[in-house]
C-alpha cells in the first residue's frame, strides 16, 4: 500500500454475502495509519452456509460496533 492518509471514514448499515473468507479487509499504509475508521452494523455472511469468514487489518485505527465478523484487529 502507498503512503496515503485516510481518516474519518464510516461504514454504516451494510449487509451482504461473500464467496471470499476474508470479508472485511482494512489495509492501510505501513508508514501512515488509517485513523478514525468506523464500522457500525456491518454484517457480511458467507455465501456458503456454515463457511467461516473473518476480518483483517493492517495499520488501521478506529472502532467497530455491531459488526459480523468481529473486527478485533481494528486498533483504538
Amino acid at each position: 500500500t502507498s503512503a496515503v492518509a485516510v481518516s474519518d471514514v464510516s461504514f454504516t448499515a451494510i449487509s451482504g454475502t461473500s464467496v471470499a473468507e476474508n470479508v472485511i479487509s482494512l489495509s492501510c499504509s505501513q508508514s501512515v495509519a488509517c485513523n478514525n475508521i468506523k464500522l457500525d452494523r456491518v454484517y457480511i455472511n458467507p455465501s456458503t452456509p456454515g463457511k467461516k469468514v473473518y476480518s483483517s487489518c493492517s495499520n488501521a485505527r478506529g472502532q467497530a460496533t455491531h459488526t459480523k465478523p468481529a473486527v478485533k484487529c481494528l486498533r483504538h
